[in-house]
């Protein structure tokens, strides 16, 4: 074997064929069943699904309710986003105001629907956040789970004009699941590779999808 051949068997690499492409890279801006799939590759939710669907923790480490109007979550205080970021309140915060104040690129977030009655979300510590309800709504914990944190910091930086900053993220995206960006052409692939710094168990064994 050459040094080549020796270095592409040991590099574990998936190949996922889809039927059609990819309709964002933004987590706040989708409502198509095959992006979600690449979506939560990318990005880690406060919960996600168990494969009995049951609500299992990710970037959060418990959740209750407070009071019939607030909900409160508590995050794991390893977690870094791809860029080396550590996540906080204010990302969580900060991602879902993107989808209740309707303002992901100047228009309507695709998600909004998934947040029912919430009408505002505070940061109550660097790890811990609070949902705040117009009336009780008892699907809260279950919708919840639809949706990704990005990095605030990241993200707010990329550009002062928030049309240009939302195509930059687009090119560019940052989250905190097992998979990172590298490269993306549309209508033709997507490349994503094992993120090393990955605050949980690692899925399956590929490097790179």
């Amino acid at each position: 074997f050459t040094t080549g051949e020796l270095a592409a068997e040991e590099e574990k690499v998936l190949t996922i064929a889809i039927h059609a492409d990819i309709h964002s890279l933004d987590p706040a801006a989708y409502s198509h069943r095959m992006t979600e799939g690449v979506i939560k590759t990318m990005y880690d939710g406060l919960t996600g699904w168990g494969q009995d669907m049951s609500i299992q923790p990710e970037i959060a480490s418990e959740w209750h309710f407070v009071d019939d109007l607030t909900a409160e979550y508590k995050l794991k205080q390893n977690v870094t986003f791809h860029n080396g970021e550590p996540l906080t309140a204010e990302d969580v915060k900060f991602s879902f105001e993107r989808v209740i104040n309707d303002d992901v690129c100047g228009a309507a977030s695709p998600r909004k629907g998934l947040t029912g009655t919430i009408t505002s979300v505070t940061s109550e510590d660097d790890y811990t956040v609070r949902f705040h309800l117009s009336k009780p709504w008892p699907l809260l914990f279950k919708m919840l789970s639809h949706h990704q944190i990005i990095p605030r910091d990241y993200f707010e930086g990329l550009d002062p004009d928030p049309t240009k900053r939302c195509e930059k993220f687009e090119a560019a995206p940052v989250g905190a699941g097992p998979f990172k960006f590298v490269e993306y052409v549309p209508d033709t692939r997507l490349v994503l590779e094992r993120y090393d710094g990955y605050y949980g168990d690692f899925p399956g064994n590929a490097d790179k999808v």
